[in-house]
């Protein structure tokens, strides 16, 4: 499965059995601020291929929690030239990816088939 591996190489097995990840709280938390409080919108102007922007329904830490709002997720997109949104209801930043059936590979795929139709 995608997700034991990725917890495997995520944690460090301690000598008593148990795990720990092996990044600390505060650099996830460090790293989570900096993605939201860098504009990365400087730069999508500048993108010259299709892009599709996949917005989770649930967040990190619950609900939300480091998650783009559907206001902050149409302001994105409207930056980016060619730029497209899905929303993935359901999903999380990991299970986007880590699922045995990604809820993101349709979308996906249906984006490439289009864009790479239009070319």
């Amino acid at each position: 499965m995608a997700l034991e591996r990725y917890l495997r190489e995520d944690v460090e097995t301690l000598a008593d059995g148990a795990v720990r990840s092996k990044t600390s709280a505060k650099a996830v938390e460090r790293d989570l601020d900096m993605h939201f409080y860098y504009s990365m919108c400087l730069h999508f102007p500048h993108l010259r291929c299709p892009a599709l922007f996949v917005r989770p329904g649930r967040g990190l830490l619950g609900e939300r929690g480091h998650m783009f709002s559907a206001g902050e997720t149409a302001a994105i997109v409207a930056h980016i030239p060619q730029g497209r949104h899905v929303e993935a209801a359901g999903a999380n930043h990991y299970t986007l990816l880590l699922d045995d059936e990604p809820p993101v590979a349709q979308p996906v795929q249906g984006f490439l088939e289009e864009v790479l139709a239009d070319s």
